[in-house]
């Protein structure tokens, strides 16, 4: 049998079809997380260009506002509970004032289901249920004063954000661009020493490890977005980034048009104007929004690395905690006779490659009426400015403007060449309504267009590259990527490595002693590989067994008769 074959039939460990090709295991695949980040950059334009219906206040009566100050609360909560689905409006008699904690997701605007009247007013407790983590009373009782708007927050769940009257109408277009984060498993190695500890000659001690997940106490301080995404890790992200916005920044005045999903980083503090000076006021703008988004990553994980510690206890043998783990208990003994065993514990670190870039656009038209608020994708770009704005030559303008920008974005690297997010192409529309059935379509050409428009999309072939190291595979992006940040975040894993002393604990003789027992020993074994070979070198089966058991079994050293020691061949 080969040095190192196994006596097992070596199979898959996992059999798709008839097995012949199981999966191979590939340990260079992406892990990746993820999340957007939000950048709202503020397009100026002159209010004058704007239609009067979109520059003043809606006429008496017609807003969210006018409407739900008719209507009283008992009544809102009704309308509302109505709204969604499988809740009854009213408790039964028998429930009194029990309330019911189900959590229910709209089926309609929040906003519109306060204004309808779904039902008549309830004669009987309703049924307290819960809109987005909230209760359905207490969304009724906040909506008379502020429109109710369900939204979605970093961590992906609904939230509903209460948006008061606005004191003045200002019309403005927003574009906001969507950065997806995308976090990546890099290097993977030794990071601080956390113990060293020695063993004399034959010491044994017991050990005990505990890692930081298993303090509860400081859960939320070793989170992060990174490699730990939670509801508290967002959460703390957003906070960090609204205080890094206000050091470093100024919010534009206040007009909500901020989209749902993903986290908002800052306004920037200079407007774009629809002039010559437009990229470089964006690009400019847009590297600011990025370092913000940055700096609150670095904070957050700065906090986590600090609170990540991992501790080797020489002196206790616990193996139980507060929390459902357990510590990891070793005993550890020193063979050795004459040298000190050292012991250097480290902690593992996992690099962290986080590719920041440019994935997606959208673009807002806000006054501060939720009701007059227009959301578009690039396609519908022009038609939401020729709805919005009095002149369509304005309209295009501004629309050629933003192409323009979306058109030069300049990378992480690359100050000089800038790259199109955009990709232009002409979208033609054949007579169809005349087209002979049976003949091919689209039709060959020469056949002319009845319409011919040029039309802007996401350049669907758009890719960006990063190596991350030498002999790494690079990683590839489907957007423009802004920024490539490497950091180092401890695990709670622990490597532990062995060091044998130099120095000799004995004395000249007990070294001798200790030469001559290795001696013995080693005499004793060539006695026995002589035997062995000896033994070997017998062909005869028969009598190989026979002197084998001469060799080693409980024989006489002199052939005698019923001895079972003489080879067949001579008998005793």
């Amino acid at each position: 049998m080969p040095e190192n074959s196994s006596c097992l039939d070596p199979k898959p460990m996992i059999k798709l079809g008839n097995g012949e090709n199981p999966p191979v295991l590939d340990y260079n695949l992406p892990q990746t997380t993820s999340f957007v980040a939000n950048v709202y950059l503020p397009v100026s334009v002159d209010e004058a260009k704007f239609k009067t219906s979109y520059k003043s206040h809606p006429p008496s009566g017609e807003s969210y506002y006018d409407k739900v100050q008719t209507i009283e609360t008992g009544q809102l909560t009704a309308n509302i509970a109505n709204s969604f689905a499988g809740v009854v409006a009213t408790a039964p008699a028998s429930m009194g004032t029990e309330t019911s904690q189900l959590s229910v997701s709209p089926l309609v605007n929040i906003a519109d289901a306060a204004t309808l009247t779904l039902s008549e007013v309830p004669t009987s407790p309703v049924l307290d249920v819960k809109v987005a983590g909230m209760q359905v009373s207490q969304v009724a009782e906040l909506s008379k004063n502020a429109m109710p708007v369900i939204t979605t927050n970093l961590a992906g769940h609904n939230v509903i954000q209460f948006r008061p009257k606005p004191a003045t109408v200002k019309p403005e277009i927003t574009i906001v661009e969507h950065y997806r984060v995308n976090t990546y498993l890099g290097r993977y190695g030794a990071g601080e020493t956390v113990k060293t500890f020695s063993l004399l000659t034959g010491e044994k001690t017991t050990i005990s490890i505990k890692t930081y997940k298993q303090t509860v106490t400081n859960k939320k301080d070793v989170q992060n977005v990174l490699d730990s995404f939670s509801d508290e890790s967002a959460s703390d992200l957003e906070t960090i980034a609204e205080q890094e916005s206000n050091t470093h920044t100024k919010s534009s005045t206040h007009v909500d048009k901020k989209v749902s999903g993903g986290l908002s980083l800052p306004l920037p503090k200079i407007s774009i104007s629809a002039t010559a000076s437009y990229s470089k006021t964006t690009n400019s703008e847009r590297e600011e929004s990025i370092k913000t988004l940055n700096r609150a990553l670095s904070k957050q994980t700065q906090k986590s690395v600090s609170n990540r510690k991992v501790e080797v206890n020489t002196e206790t043998s616990t193996t139980s905690t507060e929390s459902e783990e357990s510590t990891v208990t070793r005993v550890l003994e020193n063979l050795n006779k004459s040298r000190t065993l050292n012991f250097v514990f480290r902690q593992l670190n996992q690099e962290l490659i986080t590719v920041t870039y440019l994935d997606d656009v959208t673009f807002v038209f806000s006054n501060g009426y939720e009701e007059k608020k227009i959301v578009t994708k690039i396609d519908g770009l022009l038609q939401m400015l020729e709805e919005v704005m009095t002149n369509p030559a304005d309209a295009l303008a501004t629309f050629q403007e933003i192409v323009n920008q979306l058109g030069n974005v300049y990378d992480y690297e690359d100050a000089t060449n800038p790259k199109s997010f955009l990709e232009k192409y002409t979208e033609n529309i054949y007579d169809f309504f005349n087209h002979t059935p049976g003949s091919p379509w689209p039709p060959t050409p020469p056949s002319t267009p009845i319409h011919t428009t040029p039309r802007f999309r996401k350049d669907p072939n758009l890719e960006s590259s990063y190596t991350p190291f030498s002999g790494a595979n690079p990683i590839t992006v489907k957007g423009i990527i802004k920024n490539v940040t490497h950091r180092v975040l401890p695990t709670d894993s622990v490597i532990v490595d062995s060091i044998l002393g130099q120095g000799e604990a004995l004395d000249c003789f007990n070294l001798k002693l200790q030469d001559n027992t290795v001696l013995e020993s080693k005499l004793n074994n060539d006695i026995k590989q002589q035997s062995i070979d000896i033994i070997n070198a017998i062909t005869d089966p028969a009598e190989k067994a026979a002197m084998y058991k001469k060799v080693f079994g409980d024989c006489c050293d002199v052939p005698q008769s019923g001895c079972n020691c003489v080879p067949p061949s001579n008998p005793a």
